[in-house]
């Protein structure tokens, strides 16, 4: 905001409430005043200017600069909101961002197979975002893998021994805030799974003479 020389002014931001305060500028005497947040989630905000002393003419202009990606769907902050991501795709999502209150801390998002395989769960981040990255089996709550040492950009999580089922991938901010892509690949085994249940000699498969047969062992699922 630029104004008259002889009008003494300060400038505050405020939030979707009209109330709670997110920025101010007001000290000195200065003729142009700024206020900016860098995190802000879709809403209408507030921006008062208030006299000091004097009078004058003044010229405000908001400048909007959008996030680089699109966000994610909201609420998707726990396993049972969780946001579905097709096998072998891509999408993307924001962490840090603020409106009426709260910052939008985590991202939890959901991957169906179909089959037995290897899953594996990619996130790259803006450098002004900290965050960690976790898989969790069928239940929501059985950590299977994570990565949350230091503070790269680039984490991956994966496990080479999931049966079917759905699983879930939370993305956690630690600080700051910036946007994501998430990828993951979903991969086969090569060999035909066996009919589950088939863990005791009641439930045994079928095996014809002279015939031949594939199975898996070691497979991961909170069901089995």
């Amino acid at each position: 905001m630029d104004a008259d020389r002889d009008l003494g002014f300060r400038l505050w931001f405020y939030d979707t409430d009209g109330s709670t305060e997110l920025a101010r500028h007001e000290g000195g005497s200065p003729t142009s005043r700024t206020v900016s947040r860098p995190n802000l989630n879709p809403g209408t905000y507030f921006v008062r200017v208030e006299r000091l002393s004097g009078q004058g003419n003044y010229t405000i202009v908001a400048t909007l600069n959008p996030a680089g990606v699109p966000s994610d769907r909201e609420p998707n902050d726990s396993a049972e909101t969780a946001q579905d991501l097709t096998p072998n795709s891509q999408t993307t999502g924001h962490l840090g961002y603020y409106s009426g209150g709260r910052t939008d801390t985590v991202d939890w998002h959901s991957l169906t197979s179909t089959f037995p395989g290897t899953l594996s769960v990619n996130v790259e981040a803006e450098p002004t975002l900290s965050y960690r990255l976790w898989l969790f089996d069928v239940n929501g709550g059985t950590d299977l893998a994570r990565n949350e040492g230091g503070m790269p950009a680039s984490r991956t999580v994966s496990r080479p021994d999931l049966n079917p089922g759905t699983y879930y991938v939370r993305v956690e901010r630690l600080s700051g805030h910036g946007t994501y892509v998430i990828s993951n690949t979903l991969r086969p085994h090569p060999f035909q799974e066996d009919a589950e249940l088939n863990d005791t000699a009641d439930a045994a498969v079928n095996l014809a003479l002279g015939g031949r047969d594939t199975g898996l062992l070691g497979y991961y699922c909170d069901r089995k």
